[in-house]
């Protein structure tokens, strides 16, 4: 009985040294488990208001599997490149200076960051090469026209992320933004539908390709179309709070956020903070560091904000100062104007004098060539 079972036991144990040999069966270590995938989306051209008001099937539902919010503040800029750029880079447009295609990202981006740790990335720009500032070679930059539907675009994305499978994709979208001057139209209305659609065809091949739970899905846009300034947010993520509403957030905060779900360092001078309220206490961040980490990032925040503070307060300080050199120069030139006019009032004045002298000198002049003309021809009468 005794010998049997040492048979079966060196059995067990060659079938499982020929399996590893031949790599029938896989075995996963800790550092071997499957890569978690980052797919940030921004749709531009979406805001709070009509997010709010239309019926959204797919979007909803990946807010009901992560975390979410309708009022994230979104960045006041006047250009989709600054608006991507301090969504891509967590810092805001007089920080990173990437207003035109012509422009250089002046600050480090998630896509540094991420590269830097020997990870891919891919990047889809549907706004048709105006992010071109942040490509990273052709394999990595995907350029699409701006004319092409999000449907064209989104086909193209999944298509690039099944083929080369990045650590990270970054997407944008840009038919919300034609019609975000009439948020109630039926055209906008149209376009948010699409949009969702689109969104539940990357959810459908995801899990058709099991990998829709080890995928963190980010949703957001970077401007708001709105007076508002808001705009949703949603993350699905594991390690990410299921059903979950975030309060005060912003959209510089989701470039800090994606590197702490990755595991990497946030990108240098970044202004936004980590989402610690969206992160579920587990093996990885335990309650107690998710509350560390939180009030870390607030204190850090404080000395940013206090900073941001005293700055501005010293160019208003500059500026006040540099009013009062104006208002002196003004008055300065008031003076001298002043004094130029009554100079010119003064040349004036003697240019009539000099005027109506001369006048006087002429009349005077007629008037003795008269009187002389009627004497000498008197004088020369008295011969006839």
């Amino acid at each position: 009985m005794r010998h049997s079972g040492c048979f079966l036991a060196l059995t067990l144990l060659l079938f499982s040294c020929l399996l590893f040999f031949f790599n029938v069966s896989p075995t996963f270590a800790a550092d071997d488990a499957p890569q978690q995938n980052i797919i940030l989306i921004s749709v531009d051209g979406l805001n709070y208001e009509g997010y709010s008001s239309y019926e959204k099937n797919n979007l909803k539902y990946l807010a009901l599997d992560g975390s979410s919010t309708d009022k994230c503040l979104a960045v006041r800029a006047d250009t989709i490149e600054a608006g991507e750029a301090s969504l891509l880079t967590g810092c805001l447009p007089e920080e990173h200076l990437y207003y035109s295609r012509n422009d250089k990202v002046e600050t480090e981006s998630l896509l540094d960051v991420i590269c830097k740790s020997g990870r891919s990335v891919l990047v889809v720009d549907g706004s048709g090469g105006k992010l071109q500032g942040f490509a990273r070679g052709l394999e990595e930059y995907v350029q699409i026209d701006s004319k092409e539907p999000d449907s064209k675009v989104m086909e193209k994305a999944i298509g690039l992320f099944l083929e080369k499978k990045p650590f990270f994709t970054y997407i944008y979208l840009d038919d919300c933004k034609t019609s975000a001057v009439r948020v109630n139209s039926p055209e906008h209305f149209r376009n948010l539908r699409n949009m969702d659609m689109e969104i539940g065809k990357l959810i459908g091949v995801l899990k058709d390709w099991k990998i829709y739970g080890e995928t963190c899905l980010i949703i957001t846009a970077s401007r708001s179309s709105s007076a508002s300034s808001m705009v949703p947010l949603i993350v699905k993520s594991s390690g990410i709070k299921v059903n979950s509403r975030l309060q005060g957030v912003s959209v510089i905060d989701v470039a800090p956020t994606i590197c702490a779900l990755a595991g990497l360092e946030r990108p240098h001078n970044c202004s936004g903070v980590v989402i610690w309220d969206a992160f579920a206490p587990g093996e990885r961040y335990g309650a107690e560091t998710l509350i560390k980490r939180q009030m870390e990032e607030l204190q850090q925040e404080r000395v940013r904000v206090w900073n941001r503070l005293y700055q501005t307060m010293k160019e208003k300080d500059s500026l006040s100062h540099r009013i009062e050199e104006i208002k002196e120069e003004q008055e300065s030139i008031f003076d001298y104007a002043g004094q130029n006019e009554q100079t010119i009032a003064q040349l004036r004045k003697r240019l009539d004098q000099t005027k109506g002298l001369i006048a006087g000198i002429i009349v005077l002049f007629l008037a003795g060539y008269l009187v002389e003309y009627r004497w000498l021809k008197r004088r020369f009468m008295l011969f006839k």
